[in-house]
């Protein structure tokens, strides 16, 4: 045998040999470790005795409880003590086995401070041993709760390494993803098992190599240990447990976690742990993917991480999560990739892109193959895919495009808008697509439009047309002919309303241009037309219904590219087509830019045919559209075509005459018959017609009546000089048809007739020079008879028939000229602006005939070679100018009126002529008179007329216009006898622009404005353009109108060549039109508009702008600063941030200026810049990465100045309360960069808590009683009101900010917040502050206990109750954080409230609330401080008053367990307390006392006796403090001397004791000796009960004396006794009175019997108390009840218990006693209690005395017989049977 062996065998022996629990202990820590450690023995005997020493062991420790050394075999896994190179694996093991049996056995304590050296090391050792140690550490976990002061310390103080942190923190976050493993059926652990994101191998770490496995309830459990331990132990670093436990399926597991994420700060840019997070939701090939729960949390962390962002996997994140069947974790990864195109825009790299564009591919192929029918997962594909594509910077091809459309075509109706968006999301790239794509999208686009849709047209297919169109409209340019051929061809009734209006904005190009300025930023808004030609090409490929809208769309092009290059009235605004339209008929200018266009286009070859002209080509398709379609749009620019183009290109129009006049036969409107004569005038008016086909033609339409078309071929063949191809006879036949329609009652004859009658005295057809008829003149008289009552009708084409009809008289006629001029000048009574207008072009032509610019408009001949044979003679121009002046003067306001339009239609029609020329100054001071009225069409008429007079002269002529116009207006002698406009002229009718001020001029702004800007002439330029929206309105003044542009174009040549002049007229402008006065701001507006209408002119200028404004906001004149305040917030809506973030603080103090100005207007557009600013600071400092940002430096400016003078401190409520809403939006984006202020605006909102209270409440606070209300139920209102608080809410957000480096200035803002503060709710606040910073802040609190409880403390003494309350509970708060030196204080403070308060019973209310707050709130803490406060509470809870008493009880509850328990441990501090003011002045707290010892007394009971220590000091103190007068309460503390010696005979009777015996006694009869009755009532049976325990016979004397003077009746001359204080009218009351009178009477009764001590009965006191027995029933001052009758009977039962020891005489006297009760207690008329208590006292009475029995028998046999009732009955039958 080998020595190891023999020294194995002998320590067997050893253990075996320890026959007790103790030895066997002993032996087990002497050599458990080394017999484990002989398992590493090369010897195999060795081992196998070790194993059977084990197993004899094991079964000895199963069956009793001794312990094992833990320590020593933790040491021992730690470092096994074994030979080299031999694995220590076997050792570790079985030792690691004794470890987890002996733990158990340890006291909790010890078992807890292992789990420092369980984990020490752990990270070092094999897995198999580590794992055994980790299952280890998990069950002490399970024991383990943290304590909330030390959870930042626990790392510290157990010294852990950091790998074994990290592997802990692997470890447990592993464990965190298990699930239940349970035995198999042979009870062996499974192997080879995984979990969602846990590996093979990790599963078997926690259970194989554990040896352990899991149900569902211990494994959660063991989760819950490892959170909690986490939390403490890691804090933050632990953040990967946290998210796998708040995913996992145990919703208590889960939400513990879930809060532990709130409290701790979580670190999203972490590199380790968003690749762990990344990795554990990808899995790879040895642990599957995390369940989809946590790959939902993961995803969530994700979409917060800037790091998981960028990380390379991030495409595989998106990749499995689009995948997922599971909606919330697919919600998650859209999520998440809308955070990864944001984090995209702010770091672009080519790498992005790519991801984008991957996972976008990814999307795709995912919708190409899902289930169309899942439509909610469709559509947070397509809101991903929207997102991922507005992420891309290029595009290579139109894939996505093409796909999206075929989604559209099958998708549901319910995913349109999600895949338009999508769409929209790729507009911006397309147009960069390479050039052969962007063919092919468009030949996608256009396979939508090759069909016209109709009835049965699927609605998906009509949404792709409208998406088609919205893309082609953002991705070509304007000038693309096929996109804009698109437009046209969506333009049918069966597309949807939106697609309607897209499209027509793709064919509008100021429209267009705002659909494509959106990524556009010129500062001009100009737009390239589609090229003339190309449409042409295009349209002979399309077969259409649409063809005639192309062919307008064409013409359109075609007048744009003619004006390319030159300044004309047509630009590409909002009237647009109305400038185009009106152009081509007013615009002499654009007429002729058409005329050389076409010349070109003639001479322009069409590719499809190099033998046709465009030209013609075009004019064919016109032709073809305008016959088919017979539209008046087709009509007119066919017409405008005709007599713009050359000659030759007509030529080929000639073949179309047959179709053209088959049209005249047709059903056509007027204005449709009106050119479709003059197109087939012009076409058949050709040379390449025969004169007799003209001849046949001429003939032909006469005979079919169509006399306006001959009229107009006549007028053309005169024209051409063709005049001979006219017959007299013909000639005549017209006029004479022409005469019978004006005459006809038919109003379609009689307009063409004088259609054709116009258009023949135009063309010189009627004379002077031509004559084609010898009848002409006879005619010319009758049609001015017939026309002359029309014209006074007010007919206007009978006027302008009349005026063209003078065109044939000669110069000199005298009898018609004068008739027709007076009839025109009858009209101006005419209420209509258009027939005035009409008048006017009448007098133009009646004063420059043939030189007037009507007559040129209406001949609209193109070709100079030609010219009508017509006289030029303006010698009636003098008289008809003078004529209209005149009446321009005249006081009638109709002739006024039609004056003004007349002389503005003379100017603009004559004004080229050499006399208007030579009297500008008259016009300009006739329009000026105008200027005034408040009609608006004259207003503008005039302005316009001031505008054409000053654009006729020349420069010096200007000047003087300028002089002349200026001294209108500011020289008001001139101005008024002139009767110009002045300054003070009202344009309105009073009331009507009310600004408060009184009326407004525009013509004074407008003015201003020019001088301002520097240079006054501008004022004609600014009146003409902002002053022509009623001329647009009427179809005659929309000539004029047209004026207006060209003076825009003037305009904004002068501003872009003169800088100086736009940098002053550009901010003033700006101001401007934001005037108060709305006709002030349309003026400015209009003005503003025309001349810079795009943003970019703001953005440019504005730094004038803004400082213009800045320095105008504190302008003397109130509507300058409101229109400034009002500017500067459209101002900044148009710029960056940025832009203006220097300016802020300037911007800020005149924002806070204007809020606080004198004119409530100017302070409302204040508060609305003031919310503006705000907003947008408060949403910029929410939204941006404070990493990225300059927030603080907007902080800094913003912060301090809303918490100064300009903000919070303000005198304006309006300026106050705006601050303070800004401060709560601040403290709502809870954003880091507030740290620094967040001690000052926590400080400034307690303070503003009150004054932002209404003011009513404040006072209905001070003013309850007259009201009826108390001011505490108000109080109690005003802090629930407190509590829901925005401003409270805010100052909780603004202290989750809060860190200990802050705190101690918080504190220091803190106190000097709530020492100002005046109000409730600033008072209030403070309190609910500290509450809140200890319960929610512990650990940045705990180190300022002292410091907060200093600010409670100086407030407990406010005047108002509420306030002292609320501190009160705060103190209570601050308990727990505060050194036990500054409670003390607190302690000693609120004893001397109590008992120092004298009268002031608030303050002792004050101390019971304190009190009940710290036992209540401080928690723990309370049981190491309750010797400073339970005396206080023990006493207070005594108080005789019940709001004081009951706060204590409270808190004695809270303070003790309920028994003597607490008194006995406190009874020294008690009793020091009372001692120390048993002598106080105040008798409440005296009586508070004795009730104290009463209480005392009671509590302790028999065990009062043993506390000698205390006795003497009782005794004392109550002597002392009985002393003196009596007083309301003194009785309780008489009453506790007597029940105190009660209590204690033993101690009294001792022979060192009886001084104080005597003192005892002599104190209770002085005090039964005071005369004060109501006192003296208690006195007397204090000392009846005091002679119960101590008999005297001298004392008995005097107690039965004293009792007499209560129970005697009072002689009659004397008041009866009555104990209360009530009043006469109470007294008066009889029934009352006797009721008192029997209860005092039955107290003395009971006390005599208590009095008597029935071991030792005194006579005297016996025979006292049978007499009272007796005379009780005899008393007739009162009406005695059955109270008065059972105290009898009670107190004849007691002297029974005495009766054997009582002499003869006394039984003799007690059977007297009996037989009254028995007469009087024994009738059927007393109740049931007194019967049974009379049955129960004469059967004892029986038993007692035998020589009574038989009366007794009889007497209970008596009761039987009245048969009263069963109870009774049966307490007889009982009696009987003893």
């Amino acid at each position: 045998m080998s020595n190891e062996l023999a020294l194995v065998e002998k320590v067997e022996l050893r253990l075996a040999l320890a026959d007790t629990d103790v030895k066997f202990e002993s032996a087990l820590n002497l050599y458990l470790a080394p017999i484990l450690l002989k398992f590493s023995s090369s010897d195999v005997a060795v081992r196998n005795q070790i194993n059977k020493i084990v197993k004899y062991l094991l079964t000895r420790i199963n069956t009793s409880n001794v312990q094992l050394p833990i320590k020593n075999l933790i040491n021992q896994v730690k470092s096994p003590n074994v030979g080299a190179g031999v694995d220590p694996t076997v050792v570790q093991s079985y030792t690691l086995l004794f470890i987890s049996k002996g733990l158990p056995r340890l006291p909790e304590k010890e078992r807890l401070d292992l789990i420092p050296v369980l984990i020490d090391g752990i990270s070092a050792m094999k897995d198999v041993i580590a794992s055994r140690m980790f299952n280890v550490l998990c069950k002490l976990l399970l024991d383990w709760h943290p304590d909330d002061s030390q959870k930042s310390s626990y790392l510290s103080s157990w010294n852990v390494n950091e790998s074994d942190q990290t592997f802990l923190i692997k470890k447990f976050s592993e464990f965190m993803l298990m699930g239940p493993v349970l035995p198999d059926e042979s009870h062996n652990i499974p192997q080879n098992l995984t979990f969602p994101g846990l590996s093979s191998s990790s599963v078997s770490f926690f259970t194989y190599q554990a040896g352990a496995t899991f149900d569902l309830g211990t494994l959660t459990n063991y989760k819950k240990a490892i959170v909690r331990f986490s939390e403490a132990f890691f804090l933050n670093s632990a953040t990967i447990i946290a998210i796998i436990a708040s995913a996992d399926i145990s919703t208590s597991l889960a939400n513990e976690a879930d809060s532990y994420l709130k409290r701790i700060q979580v670190n999203y840019e972490s590199k380790s742990l968003v690749d762990q997070l990344i990795d554990l939701f990808l899995g790879d090939s040895e642990r599957p993917p995390a369940s989809l729960y946590l790959q939902e949390k993961i995803m969530n962390f994700c979409s917060q991480s800037h790091l998981a962002a960028s990380s390379p996997k991030a495409a595989q994140l998106c990749s499995l999560g689009l995948e997922s069947n599971y909606p919330r974790l697919k919600q998650s990864t859209i999520k998440f990739i809308k955070w990864l195109s944001t984090a995209m825009l702010k770091n672009e790299t080519r790498h992005d892109q790519a991801l984008c564009k991957t996972i976008a591919t990814q999307l795709r192929n995912n919708l190409e193959k899902e289930d169309s029918t899942n439509t909610t997962q469709r559509r947070f594909q397509y809101e991903a895919l929207t997102v991922l594509l507005r992420g891309l910077k290029v595009l290579e091809d139109c894939t996505f495009v093409i796909f999206l459309f075929q989604m559209m075509e099958h998708d549901s109706a319910d995913l349109r808008s999600s895949i338009q968006d999508a769409i929209s999301a790729l507009a911006p790239l397309l147009p960069q697509l390479p050039s052969d794509e962007k063919q092919k999208l468009m030949g996608v686009l256009e396979s939508y439009f090759k069909e016209v849709p109709t009835f049965e047209t699927k609605d998906n297919i009509l949404s792709c047309r409208y998406a088609a169109v919205k893309l082609v409209n953002a991705c070509f340019p304007f000038s693309d002919t096929r996109a804009r051929i698109v437009n046209v061809l969506a333009q049918t009734q069966f597309d949807k309303p939106e697609t309607l209006e897209e499209a027509s904005k793709g064919l509008h190009p100021y429209y267009f241009s705002l659909i494509q300025n959106i990524k556009l930023s010129e500062s001009k808004m100009t737009v390239d037309f589609p090229d003339f030609e190309s449409i042409v090409q295009e349209a002979h490929h399309i077969d259409h219904a649409n063809i005639g809208k192309l062919m307008t769309f064409a013409w359109r092009c075609l007048v744009m590219q003619a004006i390319r290059g030159c300044v004309t009235v047509i630009v590409p605004d909002q009237q647009w087509e109305i400038r185009l339209n009106n152009a081509l008929e007013y615009d002499e200018k654009v007429k002729g830019l058409i005329v050389k266009e076409l010349k070109r286009l003639d001479c322009t070859p069409l590719q499809l045919d190099p033998h046709l002209s465009v030209l013609s080509s075009f004019l064919k398709m016109q032709l073809e559209v305008f016959i088919s379609e017979s539209s008046l749009e087709a009509g007119r620019q066919l017409y405008q075509t005709l007599i713009s183009s050359p000659r030759q290109a007509l030529c080929s129009t000639v073949s179309s005459i047959d179709r053209v006049k088959a049209m005249l036969t047709v059903s056509l409107s007027d204005d449709v018959l009106l050119y479709a004569s003059k197109c087939l005038a012009i076409i058949a008016s050709q040379d390449t017609l025969e004169e007799e086909n003209l001849k046949s033609l001429l003939t032909s339409l006469l005979s079919d009546d169509q006399v306006m078309a001959t009229s107009f071929l006549i007028s053309q063949l005169v024209l051409r000089g063709k005049q001979r191809l006219v017959s007299t006879e013909l000639f005549d036949e017209v006029l004479m048809k022409i005469e019978n329609y004006i005459n006809s009652s038919s109003s379609r004859l009689h307009r063409e007739g004088l259609e054709s009658l116009s258009q023949l005295a135009l063309y010189g057809c009627l004379g002077p020079i031509l004559t084609l008829s010898s009848k002409v003149n006879s005619y010319k008289r009758t049609f001015v008879e017939l026309l002359l009552p029309l014209v006074k009708k007010l007919n206007e084409k009978a006027t302008i028939a009349i005026s063209c009809l003078s065109l044939s008289l000669p110069i000199s006629d005298t009898e018609y000229l004068p008739l027709i001029e007076s009839a025109l000048y009858g009209t101006h009574n005419s209420k209509q602006t258009d027939f005035c207008f009409t008048a006017g072009e009448a007098f133009s032509i009646l004063a420059a005939g043939a030189q007037s610019k009507v007559v040129a408009n209406k001949l609209d001949i193109r070709d100079e070679s030609w010219s009508p044979p017509l006289e030029h003679d303006d010698s009636r121009l003098p008289i008809i100018m003078d004529t209209i002046i005149q009446a321009c003067a005249n006081s009638k306001p109709a002739l006024k009126r039609a004056g003004c339009i007349w002389l503005l239609s003379l100017v603009q029609h004559c004004g080229h002529l050499k006399h208007l020329q030579n009297n500008l100054g008259l016009l300009q001071r006739s329009f000026l008179s105008f200027l005034a009225d408040k009609d608006e069409i004259i207003q503008e008429s005039a302005t316009r007329g001031l505008s054409m007079v000053y654009e006729m002269g020349d420069a010096e002529l200007k000047d003087t216009l300028t002089h002349d116009l200026l001294s209108s207006f500011t020289d008001s002698r001139k101005s008024t006898s002139s009767g110009y406009l002045h300054e003070e002229t009202e344009l309105f009718d009073p009331g009507v622009m009310n600004t408060g001020d009184g009326s407004v001029s525009t013509y004074k702004d407008v003015l201003n404005l020019a001088s301002e800007v520097g240079d006054p002439s501008l004022v004609y330029k600014f009146m003409s353009i902002a002053k022509s929206s009623a001329l647009w309105s009427s179809r005659k003044g929309i000539a004029f109108g047209l004026g207006a542009i060209l003076d825009k174009s003037k305009l904004d040549t002068l501003i872009a060549n003169d800088k100086r002049l736009a940098s002053r007229l550009i901010p003033k402008l700006f101001r401007y039109r934001f005037d108060p006065s709305p006709s002030v701001a349309q003026t400015m507006n209009d003005i503003w508009n025309s001349l810079l209408p795009n943003s970019k002119v703001i953005t440019d200028n504005f730094e004038t702008i803004l400082s213009d404004l800045l320095t105008n906001m504190g302008n003397r004149e109130w509507r300058v600063r409101q229109a400034s305040a009002a500017a500067i917030q459209d101002l900044l809506r148009h710029v960056s941030f940025e832009e203006y973030e220097t300016h802020l603080e300037e911007i800020w103090t005149m924002a806070f200026r204007v809020m606080d100005d004198i004119k409530e207007s100017v302070r409302v557009e204040g508060n609305s810049l003031t919310r503006y600013l705000a907003t947008t600071m408060v949403n910029k400092i929410s939204s941006i990465d404070h990493q990225m940002s300059n927030d603080s430096k907007i902080l800094s400016q913003l912060v301090p100045f809303l918490l100064g003078s300009n903000g919070l401190l303000n005198d304006s409520d309006d300026v106050k309360n705006f601050a303070l809403q800004i401060i709560i939006k601040l403290a709502r984006s809870s954003s880091i960069l507030l740290k620094p202020y967040v001690c000052d605006m926590i400080g400034q909102l307690t303070m503003m808590m009150s004054s932002i209270e209404p003011q009513v409440v404040n006072y209905l606070a001070l003013n309850a009683d007259k009201y009826n209300m108390k001011s505490d139920d108000i109080d109690s209102q005003r802090l629930a009101a407190l509590g829901s608080s925005p401003l409270m809410e805010a100052i909780e957000q603004l202290m989750n900010l809060l860190d200990e480096n802050l705190m101690t200035d918080f504190i220091a803002h803190l106190s000097d917040a709530v020492k100002k503060s005046v109000g409730l709710p600033s008072k209030v606040t403070g309190s609910k502050i500290i509450i809140t910073l200890i319960t929610r802040h512990y650990i940045i609190s705990q180190t300022h206990g002292d410091d907060l409880l200093k600010i409670c403390m100086s407030q407990l003494k406010d005047r108002n109750e509420t306030v002292s309350k609320s501190y009160a509970i705060s103190a209570g708060y601050c308990v727990r954080i505060a050194s036990l030196k500054k409670i003390d204080s607190l302690a000693k403070r609120l004893k001397a409230y109590y008992f120092e308060a004298g009268d002031n019973e608030k303050l002792k209310l004050l101390s019971a609330s304190a009190s009940e707050s710290i036992s209540k709130y401080s928690g723990d803490k309370f049981q190491s401080i309750a010797v400073s406060f339970v005396p206080l509470i023990f006493v207070g809870k005594h108080d005789p008053v019940k709001e004081v008493s009951d706060p204590f009880t409270k808190a004695w509850e809270d303070a003790s367990s309920g028994g003597s328990g607490s008194v006995k441990l406190y009874l020294k501090e008690i009793i020091e307390l009372i001692m120390s003011h048993i002598n106080s002045t105040d008798l409440q707290i005296r009586q508070s006392i004795a009730l104290s010892i009463i209480e005392i007394v009671d509590k302790l009971g028999p065990e009062i006796g043993s506390l000698s220590n205390y006795l003497g000091q009782l005794y004392e103190i109550l002597i002392v403090s009985l002393r003196g007068r009596s007083y309301k309460g003194k009785e309780n503390l008489l009453r506790s001397l007597v029940l105190l010696s009660t209590k204690t005979p033993n101690y009294l009777h001792q022979t060192e004791n009886l001084q104080i015996f005597d003192q005892v006694k002599r104190c209770i009869l002085v005090e039964a000796r005071r005369k004060n009755k109501e006192y003296a009532i208690h006195s007397v049976q204090s000392l009846g009960i005091f002679l119960g325990t101590f008999p005297d016979e001298e004392m008995y004397e005097e107690y039965l004396s004293l009792i007499d003077s209560f129970i005697q009746p009072k002689p009659k001359n004397e008041s009866d006794m009555d104990t209360d204080s009530e009043d006469d009218a109470t007294k008066s009351n009889k029934k009352s009175k006797d009721a008192r009178l029997e209860e005092m009477k039955i107290q003395l009764l009971e006390n005599q019997l208590s009095a008597l001590n029935l071991a030792e009965p005194n006579r005297n006191l016996c025979e006292h108390i049978m007499k009272n027995l007796v005379e009780y029933f005899d008393d007739s001052r009162y009406q005695q009840t059955y109270k008065t009758q059972l105290a009898i009977i009670r107190g004849f039962a007691t002297l029974l218990k005495s009766f054997e020891i009582l002499d003869d005489d006394l039984k003799k006297q007690m059977f007297d006693i009996w037989f009254t009760i028995s007469t009087n207690c024994a009738n059927r008329e007393n109740l049931q209690n007194v019967l049974i208590a009379f049955i129960r006292a004469t059967s004892e009475f029986a038993r007692v005395c035998p020589a009574v029995s038989e009366s007794c028998k009889k007497k209970l046999e008596e009761v039987a017989s009245l048969e009263i009732n069963s109870v009774v009955n049966m307490e007889v039958s009982n009696a009987l049977n003893k």
